[in-house]
């Protein structure tokens, strides 16, 4: 089988640092195999490693070769998809290697057993995918570092799997992903962009849309509304038999025309901690269906459906991957059309657009980070003024900062480097 040709250097010693085990259940494959394929850098880079352990500068060089030079990055971010994203999952090894002409070990890393058998040709699969779809997976899938959900790559994929079924309520996928509502609706609305999912929603205008939920408490302890005590006992049995309900509602529910006075006697009940208001967000997720287009539906069936079967030996879904991985060792003029139309697809809709000003930002944000010593997301957009969940995405793929967890909260440390280099 061809290999991807490298520099040739003698290695004199080499040493297993790391050898993550690969996980065992279907879920956990499904997990660790989606975040390494939801970017082309990431695909071709699965592609570009092979049993010859290669630091990052030989990744770079060869990385390069096959994206015809068109994707901008350092040496360190080859090396954080290894440290950070490939070995974790246990589909690469870390290794410490000292070449013949050179007296000092170095860091390197190299295809372990699973990432022969399932990152070669997964990976290779949906780098074929995408040139076939013309769209980068990146869209799709999104960012393996979202805020508040760390398995992007995989509760999209469940997303359209499970709405592949059937047409189903934000609630009941926030429900099984044990995902919140703010990210399933984030995920949903992203997958709308790619044309693969479309979704109902209530208008925020849409007359009854302020509903009450009944949150603690009995109707005979509340206090009168005004001069209404007969009206405010009548609205509080009513809202807590139902648990939730709106001034048009009750007014059917108790023949009471006088909508005014009822929504009078629901703030009231809000204001004595026997209801809550229910936020346009929280009305609009409750009310909320997703279902697939007929794009999603053939993105369903031409990879969510096969890139499954992949894990199931009694399906052929694997053998059909491997013969893109050997098409492509065989044909290198076909890999580099690949990777290079692959990665530009990337960086048209990534943090690693060509941007003066989005690198500025970046730049910003993380001189922030460091001089702090540490800050909390919701800190960070404080003292930047604006929502930075991108270029703190764009800080942890790179590897400039990293997550440390104090207690319930998520803060953001700067790694141990003193400036920003791009």
């Amino acid at each position: 089988m061809y290999m991807i040709p490298a520099k040739h250097r003698e290695i004199r010693e080499r040493k297993l640092v790391r050898n993550e085990s690969f996980p065992e259940d279907i879920d956990g494959r499904l997990t660790a195999v989606l975040s390494s394929v939801n970017t082309e850098p990431k695909q071709v880079q699965l592609l570009v490693l092979n049993d010859e352990p290669k630091t990052v500068s030989m990744i770079k060089r060869e990385f390069d070769r096959l994206t015809s030079g068109n994707f901008d990055a350092s040496p360190d971010v080859h090396g954080h998809y290894c440290r950070e994203t490939f070995v974790p999952i246990g589909l690469v090894c870390e290794e410490s290697i000292i070449f013949t002409d050179k007296n000092r070990p170095v860091r390197a890393w190299s295809i372990n057993d699973d990432g022969k058998h399932y990152a070669w040709p997964i990976a290779a699969f949906t780098l074929k995918k995408a040139n076939e779809y013309g769209k980068s997976f990146y869209e799709i899938l999104g960012p393996t570092h979202s805020r508040g959900d760390s398995r992007s790559p995989y509760n999209r994929f469940m997303i359209i799997d499970m709405l592949s079924i059937s047409p189903m309520g934000f609630s009941d996928l926030s429900e099984f992903l044990k995902v919140s509502p703010s990210s399933i609706k984030l995920h949903i609305e992203e997958l709308k962009k790619c044309g693969f999912v479309d979704f109902e929603s209530i208008s925020s205008e849409e007359t009854g849309w302020r509903k009450y939920a009944w949150v603690k408490g009995k109707p005979e302890d509340v206090k009168k509304y005004k001069t209404q005590p007969s009206l405010t006992r009548r609205v509080a049995d009513e809202l807590y038999r139902h648990k939730e309900s709106d001034c048009d509602e009750l007014s059917k529910a108790l023949k009471y025309s006088d909508k005014a006075t009822i929504g009078g006697v629901l703030a009231h009940l809000e204001k004595e901690g026997f209801a809550k208001c229910l936020s346009r967000f929280e009305l609009c997720v409750k009310l909320s269906e997703a279902n697939l287009t007929d794009s999603g539906r053939h993105f369903h069936e031409d990879f969510v459906k096969i890139l499954s079967d992949a894990f199931n030996p009694e399906k052929r879904a694997l053998d059909y991957m491997r013969n893109i991985y050997d098409a492509y060792m065989k044909d290198r003029e076909m890999l580099i059309e690949h990777a290079t139309n692959g990665t530009s697809m990337y960086r048209g809709v990534s943090h690693h657009k060509d941007s003066t000003c989005f690198d500025d930002r970046c730049k910003e944000v993380y001189e922030a980070i460091r001089t702090s010593g540490g800050m909390r997301p919701k800190d960070i957009d404080k003292e930047m003024g604006t929502i930075t969940q991108l270029y703190l995405s764009a800080l942890l793929e790179s590897g400039k900062i990293y997550k440390e967890k104090r207690g319930h909260a998520t803060f953001y440390r700067a790694t141990a480097t003193d400036t920003f280099v791009k």
